[in-house]
């Protein structure tokens, strides 16, 4: 008795057939998964939420420094300082070192460079963990405190 090979080609071509399907599910997954990004966590809520939580008191003072006082109870892990003239704004980046605000601590920053402008806007950067790495979060520029210069 001779056997034919018929019945080995459609199982292989099955199984081609889903291993394609497989690789294609992937791939599509991975761009999708890229659109969304992972929100990252502070205190068990969405950053979002806890720079709804951060209330910054700032004064300007004559000498061209900046008092700042953490009222909320958020950390605040660094600050971005938004310098605005008439409609041109410059950042400024104060890191950990310099800028971090704990709860009810209060901070000097000199030589702020805002002498004669308009107003500032201090925006807290805060430090949160997604997927078990820690992050920073910037706030939205609503979440800042203005201050006016003149």
């Amino acid at each position: 008795m001779k056997m034919k090979k018929k019945g080995i080609s459609p199982v292989v071509a099955s199984i081609l057939l889903v291993v394609i399907v497989l690789v294609l599910a992937i791939i599509i997954w991975l761009w999708i998964s890229a659109f969304f990004q992972e929100k990252a966590e502070k205190f068990g809520k969405s950053e979002d939420q806890a720079c709804e939580e951060v209330v910054l008191e700032a004064t300007y003072n004559s000498d061209d420094s900046l008092d700042i006082i953490n009222r909320g109870n958020i950390p605040v892990y660094s600050l971005r300082i938004e310098v605005i003239e008439k409609g041109s704004s410059e950042v400024k980046e104060y890191d950990h070192s310099d800028a971090r605000l704990n709860e009810g601590e209060s901070i000097r920053l000199e030589n702020i460079g805002a002498g004669g402008k308009e107003k500032l806007n201090i925006i807290p950067v805060l430090l949160g963990k997604s997927k078990g790495i820690k992050k920073t979060f910037i706030c939205d520029e609503k979440y800042g405190k203005e201050v006016f210069v003149q």
